[in-house]
């Protein structure tokens, strides 16, 4: 409905909205596919006069309240907007992909272990390779594989900022 909310909200005049969502490229060794979903599930920010807007801003298809202290709508700081506007692009923020570390569980995107967790035993960045354990049949083995058939999740973007608000 986030979607919805924010293309109805911007046909509204006087109000500014601000959608940030993220792409993340989900990797597997058949293909990649982005998925586009928003940075904050269920919020929208918006800027817009209370006295002359809030009953259509509330009112407007695919809202389905908007953030109250007691009656007074939240003001998100102005510094905190602009750090998100600031890592965005058309309001997309990039997700960057997560370097392993020893002892993160990642998943693996090898051909006969796609989709299995295994944990990070070494890295070996000369080779631009990583030394995971995984569990086969049963017992633990260590296996070598190239760090891009790893995954090790993505950095959030708000990681990126956090030290500029």
């Amino acid at each position: 409905m986030e979607n919805l909310a924010a293309e109805s909200l911007k046909q509204l005049p006087e109000v500014e909205v601000f959608f940030p969502q993220t792409k993340i490229t989900k990797k597997s060794l058949s293909k990649n596919r982005e998925i586009q979903k928003a940075l904050f599930p269920n919020y929208i920010f918006t800027s817009f006069d209370p006295i002359r807007s809030m009953r259509a801003v509330n009112y407007c298809q695919g809202v389905a309240y908007i953030v109250r202290h007691g009656i007074d709508p939240v003001e998100v700081q102005p510094a905190i907007i602009d750090g998100l506007k600031s890592i965005t692009l058309n309001d997309i923020v990039h997700m960057p992909k997560g370097k392993p570390t020893i002892g993160q569980s990642v998943n693996v995107l090898h051909n006969l272990f796609d989709g299995d967790q295994a944990t990070v035993a070494k890295l070996i960045p000369e080779k631009k390779r990583v030394q995971v354990l995984l569990e086969i049949l049963g017992s633990s083995c260590h296996i070598e594989i190239n760090e891009e058939l790893v995954d090790a999740g993505s950095v959030h973007p708000l990681h990126l900022i956090s030290k500029t608000i």
